[in-house]
């Protein structure tokens, strides 16, 4: 199976991490994948697994031009387009290919901007059941072709670093108008916290408008307590070194998927707001909200909140976290979640070939 993977871009996030822990998965079952993408820092670990990649155009009717050379040229049977914007550019491609479409919904988004790629497409996949949810009561049309799928986890390859007398909380996501007051409200929370806890630590990672600010802020907090217990180092390519050293992490998504399969007390928040620390009895429900992207239980977060949630996850850290192991393999594994989306892929190029063999109906007047 000859397959072309289309995002938006090559930027560290959800979307890079998705191509990067599937595409091995669909290649030890034999298929040729490539990808293409837009640029960013993340680009040479695409390029690492990708059989090939290519660049996306920005313009819809450049892009589809370039699409349709690739397909045509490269033989491709099948286009799985991960936004609803690599969808929409790619339409016309598929169209004059003949090549099934697969759109696939990373989080929870509106496919009103993309109702004819919607209706051209096999199937549109979420990867999780609120977004799922989302779109079967906001795209009632679509209800048929909505598939559910999960994102594929790949364990770690270090060794998490012994703990020490100093506990590390590590708060990873883009610093954006949407995540990054998370950010800032943590730092705000560090001296109550340093005072109750001791030897506390905050690492945060990730780029966006409000990376200064928090700087700034983490500054003047570690001014205010004579220590550097507040590092903000930015957006980081491989971030394994730091989930070594962390013990407890905030996040949504991959972010906090990578927590789990670290070991780490996770605290769940994104999009949405905080769902909370996770546990064996919420862990369901959580993987359902995307761990806060789609579904939060406190919509409105500040500091008081935010520190509630580390002294609580604090206090679990001595406690064993065999239960996350079961969990990741049952719902994130990459060998199974690749070999269920093969089948849809195949059952997707099949239709495609069964209405091109049809003979036509014509109807007389």
């Amino acid at each position: 199976m000859r397959i072309l993977l289309v995002g938006r871009n090559a930027g560290i996030g959800g979307g890079t991490t998705y191509l990067r822990n599937l595409i091995p998965a669909l290649q030890q079952r034999g298929s040729h994948c490539e990808v293409m993408t837009r640029n960013g820092s993340a680009l040479p670990i695409l390029k690492q697994v990708a059989d090939r990649t290519w660049w996306l155009p920005p313009v819809s009717w450049w892009a589809a031009a370039q699409a349709e050379k690739i397909i045509r040229n490269q033989k491709i049977g099948l286009v799985n387009a991960l936004t609803t914007g690599a969808a929409r550019h790619l339409l016309a491609a598929c169209q004059r290919t003949n090549t099934p479409l697969i759109i696939t919904v990373l989080t929870r988004t509106s496919l009103s901007r993309c109702k004819a790629a919607a209706n051209y497409a096999h199937a549109i996949v979420a990867l999780n059941r609120e977004t799922l949810k989302h779109l079967k009561e906001n795209h009632r049309q679509f209800a048929d072709k909505l598939y559910l799928s999960s994102k594929p986890l790949l364990l770690p390859t270090l060794t998490p670093t012994p703990r020490t007398d100093t506990v590390t909380a590590t708060y990873m996501a883009r610093l954006t108008r949407t995540k990054g007051p998370y950010a800032l409200a943590l730092i705000e929370a560090w001296p109550r916290l340093v005072s109750s806890v001791g030897n506390l630590k905050l690492v945060i990672i990730g780029n966006g408008r409000l990376l200064y600010q928090a700087r700034r802020k983490a500054a003047q907090v570690n001014r205010q307590l004579q220590s550097r217990c507040i590092q903000v180092p930015g957006a980081v390519l491989d971030p394994e070194p730091i989930l070594a050293n962390t013990d407890i992490l905030l996040g949504a998504g991959y972010t906090a998927l990578q927590g789990l399969a670290w070991g780490c007390a996770v605290i769940a928040i994104g999009y949405a707001g905080l769902f909370g620390l996770l546990t064996p009895e919420n862990i369901e429900e959580a993987i359902a909200a995307n761990f806060g992207d789609t579904a939060a239980h406190w919509p409105q977060v500040d500091s008081q909140l935010l520190a509630e949630q580390i002294l609580a996850a604090h206090q679990q850290l001595a406690k064993p976290r065999d239960w996350t192991k079961p969990v990741l393999d049952q719902h994130f594994n990459p060998a199974r979640i690749a070999e269920d989306l093969e089948g849809l892929f195949a059952e997707a190029i099949h239709s495609k070939q069964a209405q091109a063999n049809s003979p036509s109906i014509s109807s007389c007047s």
